[in-house]
C-alpha cells in the first residue's frame, strides 16, 4: 500500500528526530571556530609539507 504525503512528512520528522548528526557537525565546528590553541597553525605547514612531498602517490 503506497504512503499518502501525511505519512511521508510524517515519516521525515521522525527520522530527523532520532538523527542529529547533523546537529554534532555543526557543534564540532563551532568547537574548532572557538579553538585558539594554535595548534592548526602549528601543524598545518607539516602536513602542507607531507602532502606535497608525497603529492605523486595520490
Amino acid at each position: 500500500m503506497p504512503l499518502d504525503k501525511y505519512q511521508v512528512v510524517q515519516f521525515s520528522k521522525s527520522e530527523a528526530k532520532e538523527d542529529d548528526s547533523l546537529e554534532k557537525v555543526i557543534e564540532l565546528v563551532d568547537e574548532w571556530m572557538a579553538d585558539e590553541s594554535g595548534y592548526d597553525e602549528q601543524t598545518y605547514p607539516q602536513i602542507e609539507a607531507a602532502l606535497n612531498q608525497n603529492q605523486l602517490l595520490l
